[in-house]
């Protein structure tokens, strides 16, 4: 047969594991308040840096597509450089501008030679790229420079005769 223990002579003694609580201890709403405010700002910091670093990672894709474009730039002034200061729309945003400039000739000594012998010029070669970024406008800018050989004179008809 059952034994029928009175429901008030079961519980535990709490002050004996949790001296200085009664039984009904529990959090209160201050102390839940408190902790939800703690966790509210530690994940407001935590998105506000995950905010920055896509953005320093959409700033950096950015610079690395202006330096590939004026990589390009660069390549093709450096081929046949025509002195003059241009500028264009490059797509997708960017913008480009080509600054070529002789900067100094060098030419062999003049023998009896005909025809002259041909020279060497110098070129100095800036290429910028910019492009809209979150309300500023960003640039990214190469310098260069080029030594391209002076195309050769050919002899005039009349000394290509005599």
């Amino acid at each position: 047969m059952p034994v029928h223990v009175p429901a008030s002579s079961v519980h535990f003694n709490l002050k004996r594991y949790f001296p200085g609580r009664n039984r009904e201890a529990g959090f209160t709403l201050l102390e839940i308040l408190v902790a939800f405010i703690i966790a509210a700002i530690a994940l407001a910091v935590l998105f506000g840096g995950a905010v920055e670093g896509l953005r320093a990672s959409r700033t950096a894709l950015g610079c690395e597509e202006a330096v590939a474009r004026a990589h390009s730039h660069l390549a093709a002034a450096r081929v046949t450089p025509l002195p003059g200061d241009t500028s264009g729309d490059d797509g997708s945003g960017y913008r480009w501008r080509l600054l070529v400039r002789a900067v100094d000739s060098f030419r062999q000594p003049q023998s009896r030679q005909t025809p002259p012998p041909p020279g060497v010029t110098l070129y100095a070669i800036t290429v910028w790229i910019s492009w809209r970024e979150a309300g500023r406008t960003r640039e990214v800018r190469l310098d260069s420079e080029s030594l391209v050989p002076d195309r050769p004179t050919s002899p005039s008809p009349a000394a290509a005769k005599g």
